[in-house]
């Protein structure tokens, strides 16, 4: 930093540190940015880290820059089911457009319909066939039939330091069709395997990905 260069080159800084000195350092990055004029190229595997410490992003994988742009518009809006999942988007899924009414799209799918509030919807049509997808932690466990409520039948589940993680098949379905969900401890005791739930999935938070955005 004495030399005032132009560019920060950070090639994966944090990796084999322990929790604490990477948030030391991360803090550090974070205030050096604050004085810092120049630009900073940070590459990690850490999505969080990245989200954190950026304020753009991009996608990269074999030699190729897949989707580049402002952090919230690469995690809310990606460009391709490759790059939903390379950002932790778990749940994705195969759906048909069975109606289009303002910006409110409705969709069918294996084991039930789903309400979705794209921000294009004059680039979608009737019946074209789409992947809905949506985050494991805006997966939300529901008591009522509400809209965007699906069933589903619990598979197993796995105990984070704050949250259960869970594994469900929607039901009624032909095909095995896994939802994954991670809910705070504080929302409610830990769930049995093998029982049915109801699952509510915000539409707001779900993401249109066209079928040739492989």
């Amino acid at each position: 930093m004495a030399a005032e260069p132009e560019v920060l080159l950070l090639d994966e800084p944090f990796s084999a540190l322990d929790t604490i000195v990477k948030q030391r350092l991360a803090e550090e990055l974070l205030e050096i940015q604050e004085y810092y004029r120049g630009h900073v190229l940070f590459v990690t595997h850490n999505l969080a880290e990245a989200y954190r410490l950026s304020s753009k992003m991009a996608v990269y994988e074999a030699g190729a820059i897949l989707q580049w742009g402002d952090r919230q518009s690469i995690i809310e809006c990606p460009a391709s089911k490759k790059v939903a999942r390379l950002t932790g988007m778990d749940n994705i899924f195969a759906a048909r457009i069975t109606q289009i009414q303002g910006n409110r799209v409705q969709l069918a799918l294996a084991g039930g319909n789903l309400t979705v509030y794209p921000e294009n919807p004059g680039k979608i049509k009737v019946n074209q066939t789409v992947s809905a997808a949506i985050r494991a932690e805006y997966v939300r466990l529901a008591a009522d039939e509400r809209e965007n409520c699906l069933s589903a039948r619990l598979l197993d589940c796995s105990e984070e330091v704050s949250s259960f993680s869970y594994r469900f098949n929607l039901e009624p379905a032909p095909d095995q069709v896994i939802i994954k969900a991670w809910v705070p401890k504080m929302a409610g005791p830990r769930l049995i395997p093998g029982g049915v739930y109801r699952l509510y999935l915000p539409p707001e938070k779900l993401v249109l990905i066209p079928e040739e955005g492989i």
